[in-house]
């Protein structure tokens, strides 16, 4: 071998020495580049403790460029309490995050060293070695206490930075003075802190110098730099980094919780995970504490779990943990490799005492409409959940930088009520750019600070807003009533989204429904229910979170606050929703809210309105006043969104607030060609310890008359379950159809009652309605008398309504002064009533103007109206209804009775129930009574039991009441659903023997005859004064359809007398050649009570041969001889019942044979008249002819007998 170097290998030195020498001389960026400079990490724990927060460091490469590499870590003391995950040869792609994390156990007190190598893949060479030490604290020793394990800055390129607050505390009794240094591992010095030393406790901000970053913030990349924080035997680092990008996480700052000792878990924060261009990035979430154990977690969590944007709650289980702080990290890790990541910290304060703030809210949520121009400004209730006095401060931010978030005031002291307001105008792209915007505020006090993230959400279709919610209720008292909150999109689009409730103190009280994961689509109704009799007086928060069914998905967070008073003035019970519905490019009717006091002394209050698209579209006026008062609610459609034009939901909120309590009213207006017709807010009154109020009937329709599968139920507040309506249930019912609501307070104390009916669409998405539901339970003074609970009209198309009266009467002592106002769902002028007011007792007149309906009375379908009555005492309603078609109920009008106080009762009254086209419609009739118990009856009666046109009889048994007025109702109810329905009025007065009254006369008038032009015979009614005094009366005639084919002469009359009633055969329907039974009524009117005589015309063939009067006379103790008539029929044979009914002198009528179907025509009834136990005077009874068929028609053949003092002349008068 020889030693002597070749002149080849003199060439390789050569040329290796030249290009080593440009290697060496080239500059960067060409020169090698290598990992960025992670420094030295520092732990502290306490001895025996737990282990402290993993610390999160970003690996990336000097010119950000993606490389493959591999983390290990390793120790060379105390064993192998360090680790780094993800770990492994190759296991990871720059810039990633890994974390490093310490499993010290009972390791001694002292000081301990380890590494982590981070090593390229593909050239070995290169290596990051990045030292750690773990301080094991001895017991006693002070120490730092745990820091955030990262600092996670990110912003949009050429983008503003955000500040971020830390919080640096000790651990043991001593002093710890402090000092920290920044550094950085590119760039220049662009971190920065607010202090570079200090004693612990101490918060600091900790900030980006953008200028000082590579590029100056114009560069995308992630930098990396570390805090330092140092105290005599200790040390502990915090790892930053920034990541600039056109796709970036937004920032999220640190949270928050305060909670005190051994007390309930805070509200859990709702942070939404999205990024600056709000591109779709999938990516997990886990959580990481240190001391306290596992008492922070985040849903939904997990490797790739999710794609932003999307919300996260955050929720911390810490009522078992000591009074002291508690570190905590939520770190956001894109599914990818390489990945982007966020590191989010939280602390926990318990508190052991003082002032500290009561759970404030876990997220306030902002929606806003693409290049809309207004955000709705939402209030948060501050106040303070321990003693003492909690003085505060509040500082906003952004993760954009953008100056679009504010709050006023900013400072304060608990309680007290901040308004938050978003500046659209400032938002990134002023309100024109797509997309999810974060902010923050930061309540801060002596010893607490907590955070309420914030989320503004831009889009086409993001959830409509929702406002924060309060309920009040009394210490020990009912609990408040359920807030009906419509789930909708801003362009009233269907998405599929779940409800969820978080409660704080209190327990789980409260709760919504439907609820669940997916349960739901856009548009819908949600009921949020309080269950809370059981809770101390005070201040309970508590969420509802709604969350996109779908990865990524939109979110809303709803505050929720519910205060329990001990005593003082509070809101009683006030609406749970108010419901507007109106038909596209109508208008909206108004609606009143009934304000009272359901405490003592003064209540002041006032009223601010919001939208959910921050439209001045929703109006309360007064604006302020003292309770007891009434607020009129409006909503002009002109202001909505598409000016009424648009269909859809929209929501908006009333808050009413007083000294010590808010609460408030959802607002719903829902505008489309199908939606529910308005149901105006109704009122119950009645005497305290007295008989219930009548039942109200109203119609649940639709604007366009369509077809909907719906469920209505009723809730109460205070008073138990005193409301019920009928038919109930989920899904039970189709429009139109007739809901009845039913009062049961007879038991109650005097007061003022709150209830609601909520009717909910079967369906998924579904349109909704509140209809609020007040009772008034007068002690004393003037109030309503029992008003009718419905009033029913009823037009073919293209004719006129007849008009309707009630008699409004005064229930109690004092004088009644009454005010009436008409209203219509669809807004149109139709309803009127006269005189709009006066002094009880009154009779009011009702119409409908059938030009002012929708359609100018052609078309065919169900329109609602209202009457609200109003005095001093109380406020009652009348649900209108008004039909309109070929195929309806023949409108029926009131009907009334008089007899005297401990009299007979009164003749019955019998009713024909036709279609309009004489078609058959199977019904139910069914009667209620209010005051006076059970002294109206029908027969036949019962669900589905008959058909058209058949006559029902209406009886009257009130031989024991007390004389008075009393009010009762039939319903009329198709058996279908959807069905048509029907109500009529029955007043029965009792009149003082000592006053001039209307003597019995007959129940009804009957005309039949085959189809011809020819008038029947007329027939004559016996008019009798069954009281002392002078008897001065009036009769008029109306037809339930226009033409007036009925004529009364004379019209006027006084005591005992006659009159003639006609019929005109060319005003009928077809001009008497029509088959069909019609209808109309006689209304003989004196000042001690009005009676009415149904009358109805039967055309057709085979009908009853209409039979005149039957008229006895005979002398005082005899009896007059039988008369026998004949009950034919124009043709064939129809089988009937034959029922002999008489009013005073007791059953002095009968007749021979009777009884169900035991006849067919022609038959001769023998007509027998028992009066020789009578007094003088004239009795009038009555023969019902009544078909046995269903349907069947009816005749009523009137029986007069006159008893005089001596034997007649002529004996008797067949």
């Amino acid at each position: 071998m020889s030693n002597r170097a070749s002149k080849s290998d003199q060439l390789h030195v050569f040329f290796a020495t030249i290009t080593l020498a440009l290697i060496v001389g080239l500059p960067s960026p060409l020169h090698a580049q290598t990992f960025q400079k992670v420094p030295a990490l520092a732990f502290t724990k306490a001895f025996a403790g737990a282990e402290p927060l993993r610390q999160v460091l970003t690996i990336a490469y000097t010119n950000n460029s993606t490389v493959r590499f591999g983390a290990t870590a390793s120790t060379t003391s105390g064993g192998s309490w360090l680790s780094v995950s993800p770990s492994g040869n190759g296991c990871c792609f720059t810039p990633l995050a890994i974390s490093a994390i310490v499993t010290a156990g009972n390791l001694a007190a002292g000081n301990y060293q380890g590494q982590i190598v981070i090593t390229n893949f593909s050239n070995g060479s290169i290596k990051l070695t990045i030292p750690v030490t773990l301080t094991v604290a001895a017991s006693g020793a002070t120490f730092f206490d745990d820091l955030p394990g990262k600092l996670s800055f990110s912003f949009k390129t050429s983008g503003t930075p955000i500040s971020q607050s830390i919080q640096i505390r000790k651990h043991g009794s001593g002093t710890l003075n402090w000092s920290a240094t920044a550094s950085t591992a590119v760039g220049g010095s662009w971190l920065t802190a607010s202090a570079s030393s200090g004693t612990a406790p101490s918060t600091i901000t900790i900030g980006v110098n953008k200028a000082a970053l590579p590029g100056g913030g114009a560069s995308p990349g992630t930098f990396i730099g570390q805090l330092r924080f140092q105290t005599s035997g200790d040390s502990m680092t915090i790892p930053v980094a920034v990541t600039v990008g056109p796709a970036v996480f937004t920032q999220i700052n640190p949270l928050n919780f305060t909670m005190p000792f051994g007390g309930a878990n805070s509200l859990a924060q709702v942070i939404n995970i999205a990024t600056n261009n709000n591109s779709a990035i999938r990516y997990g979430a886990s959580v990481a504490t240190a001391k306290g154990g596992n008492w922070l977690s985040i849903s939904p969590g997990g490797n790739g779990c999710c794609f932003a944007p999307l919300a996260h709650s955050v929720s911390v289980n810490a009522s078992s943990l000591p009074a002291g702080a508690y570190t905590g990290e939520i770190i956001i890790t894109e599914f990818a490799n390489p990945g982007r990541a966020m590191v989010v910290p939280v602390t926990l304060t318990v508190l052991s005492s003082g002032a500290f703030f009561a759970d404030l809210p876990g997220q306030l949520s902002f929606s806003v409409k693409k290049n809309g121009a207004t955000a709705t400004s939402q209030t948060i209730q501050v106040a303070n959940g321990g003693s003492g006095t909690l003085n505060w401060t509040l500082a906003t931010s952004t993760a954009d930088g953008g100056n679009w978030l504010s709050a006023t005031p900013t400072s304060g002291a608990a309680r007290s009520a901040v308004s938050v307001s978003v500046n659209v105008a400032q938002l990134p792209g002023g309100g024109a750019v797509t997309g999810e915007f974060l902010g923050q505020l930061v309540f801060q006090a002596s010893g607490d600070t907590t955070t309420i993230p914030v989320t503004v959400t831009v889009s086409p279709a993001a959830f409509t807003q929702l406002n924060p919610i309060s309920f009040t209720m009394p210490f020990g008292g009912a609990n408040a009533l359920p807030q009906v909150l419509n789930v909708a999109t801003l362009d009233n689009s269907s998405m599929r989204f779940g409800g969820s409730v978080v409660t704080a103190k209190g327990g789980s009280w409260l709760k919504i429904s439907p609820s669940g994961n997916g349960c739901c689509f856009t548009p819908l109704a949600i009921t949020a229910s309080v269950t809370a009799s059981t809770l101390a007086a005070g201040t309970y928060t508590a969420e509802i979170i709604f969350t996109e069914f779908a990865n990524p998905g939109r979110s809303m967070v709803v505050p929720v606050n519910l205060t329990v008073l001990a005593g003082g003035p509070f809101f009683d019970n006030l609406p749970g929703g108010l419901s507007f519905s109106f038909k596209t490019n109508g208008t909206a009717t108004l609606q009143i809210v009934q304000i009272g006091n359901g405490g003592t002394g003064t209540l002041n209050w006032t009223v601010t309105h919001s939208t959910g698209d921050g439209g001045d579209w929703l109006t309360a006026t007064p604006a302020s006043g003292t309770a007891a008062s009434i607020a009129t609610i409006s909503v002009t459609a002109a202001n909505l969104p598409g000016g009424g034009a648009l269909a859809g939901t929209f929501t908006g909120q009333l808050v009413f607030q007083t000294a010590g309590d808010t609460t408030t009213i959802p607002v719903t207006v829902t505008v489309g060609t199908a939606v529910f017709n308005q149901m105006n807010p109704i009122s119950f009154t009645m005497p305290f310890g007295g008989a219930n109020p009548l039942p109200q009937v109203f119609n649940i329709a639709m604007t366009n008359n369509s077809t909907v599968r719906f469920g209505p139920g009723a809730v109460t507040a205070k008073g138990g379950a005193w409301l019920s309506v009928s038919p109930s249930g989920n899904g039970c019912c189709f429009t139109p159809l007739a809901v009845t609501a039913k009062v049961n307070a007879s038991t109650l104390a005097a007061g003022t009652y709150t209830g609601e009916i909520i009717v909910t669409e079967f369906a998924n998405p579904g349109r909704s309605m509140t209809i609020p539901v007040t009772l008034t339970v007068a002690a004393s003074g003037a109030f309503f008398d029992n008003l009718p609970g419905g009033l029913s009209f009823s037009v073919a198309p293209g004719q006129t309504a007849t008009p309707q009266t009630i008699q409004i009467g005064n229930g109690g002592s004092g004088t009644l002064n009454w005010t009436v106002t008409p209203s219509t769902s669809d807004g149109g002028a139709w309803l009127t009533a006269t005189p709009s007011l006066g002094t009880a007792p009154k009779t009011l007149t009702v119409s409908v103007n059938v030009l002012n309906l929708p359609g100018g009375g052609i078309l065919a379908g169900t329109f609602d109206g209202q009457l609200l009555l109003e005095s001093a005492g109380g406020i009652v309603t009348i649900p209108v209804t008004v039909t309109v078609g070929k195929a309806v109920f023949t409108q029926v009008n009131p009907i009334s009775f008089v007899m005297p106080f401990g009299g007979p009762n009164p003749l019955p009254q019998v009713l024909s129930i036709p279609a309009a086209d004489n078609s058959v419609v199977r019904f139910g009739p069914n009667a209620a009574t209010s005051k006076g118990g059970n002294w109206l009856s029908l027969s036949p009666s019962g669900t589905g039991c008959c058909f058209t046109s058949l006559p029902i009889r209406v009886s009257v048994n009130a031989s024991s009441l007390a004389a008075g007025n009393y009010t009762g109702e039939i319903s009329i109810l198709e058996f279908a659903n959807p069905g048509r329905s029907m109500t009529v009025p029955v007043n029965l007065r009792v009149v003082a023997s000592s006053k001039a009254f209307f003597d019995n006369v007959s129940g009804q008038t009957s005309f039949s005859f085959t189809p011809s032009s020819a008038n029947p015979p007329s027939q004559m009614i016996q008019v009798g004064n069954g009281g002392t005094g002078t008897l001065n009366w009036s009769v008029s005639a109306t037809t339930a359809d226009p033409g007036k084919w009925i004529t009364v002469l004379p019209a006027t009359g006084v005591n005992a007398g006659t009159y003639t009633v006609s019929v005109t055969t060319s005003k009928l329907p077809g001009k008497g050649l029509q088959p069909g039974t019609f209808i109309g009524q006689q209304v003989l009117k004196t000042t001690t009570g009005n009676v009415t005589i149904p009358t109805v015309v039967t055309v057709g063939d085979p009908v009853f041969v209409q039979r005149p009067t039957v008229t006895f006379n005979t002398a005082r103790g005899l009896n007059p001889p039988p008369q026998v008539i004949s009950v034919a029929s124009t043709s064939g044979s129809l089988r009937f019942t034959p029922i002999a009914a008489s009013g005073k002198g007791g059953n002095w009528l009968s007749i021979s044979p009777s009884g169900t179907g035991c006849c067919f025509t022609p038959t001769n009834v023998t007509v027998h008249a028992n009066a020789s136990a009578l007094a003088v005077g004239t009795y009038v009874g009555e023969i019902n002819v009544i078909e046995f068929a269903n349907p069947g028609k009816s005749m009523t053949i009137p029986v007069v007998l006159h008893v005089t003092a001596t034997t007649p002349a002529n004996g008797e008068e067949p």
